[in-house]
């Protein structure tokens, strides 16, 4: 350390521009007119593939995720739900997607502020399920009635 140069490491933080304050316990604060920029950073997700109906949790892991500000989409779309856990953990909720009868591969995009990253995310046809009918098709409203649904890639 001099007059002119301290050395110093920096801590976890959220994703985004922070500015550079240095106290001199004497004299005061410095300017924050300086900005450091910490970086976002996605390194994977678990699982990486689901179905076309949606609601199934993702594990996102990375660093600069504890923020009010992040959002989590995939495909475009926003997930039905983000919890943020730590700063290197979330879970996202998948929206569902348009069925299709091949794969669709596409984007997990974490993005916080004007920083965004991207992982790749396949929605499954085998991992769909579908339903090709119900019996019987109505019943009464107090319940009770016992229906037998039929389709494929129930578990």
């Amino acid at each position: 350390m001099s007059t002119t140069s301290i050395t110093c490491t920096v801590s976890s933080s959220p994703a985004g521009n922070q500015p550079v304050i240095v106290t001199v316990s004497s004299i005061g604060q410095s300017n924050s007119n300086i900005l450091f920029l910490y970086s976002l950073h996605v390194t994977s997700i678990s699982p990486s593939q689901g179905s076309y109906g949606g609601g199934q949790s993702v594990s996102v892991t990375g660093d600069g995720f504890n923020t009010p500000s992040i959002s989590v989409t995939v495909c475009g779309q926003a997930c039905q739900s983000v919890t943020v856990l730590s700063n290197t953990q979330l879970t996202c909720v998948t929206p569902s997607a348009t069925y299709s009868s091949s794969n669709q591969a596409c984007s997990l995009t974490v993005t916080v502020g004007s920083l965004s990253q991207s992982v790749s995310y396949t929605y499954q046809t085998n991992s769909t399920a579908t339903v090709t009918s119900v019996s019987p098709t109505r019943g009464g409203t107090g319940g009770g009635t016992t229906l037998t649904i039929t389709g494929t890639n129930f578990p």
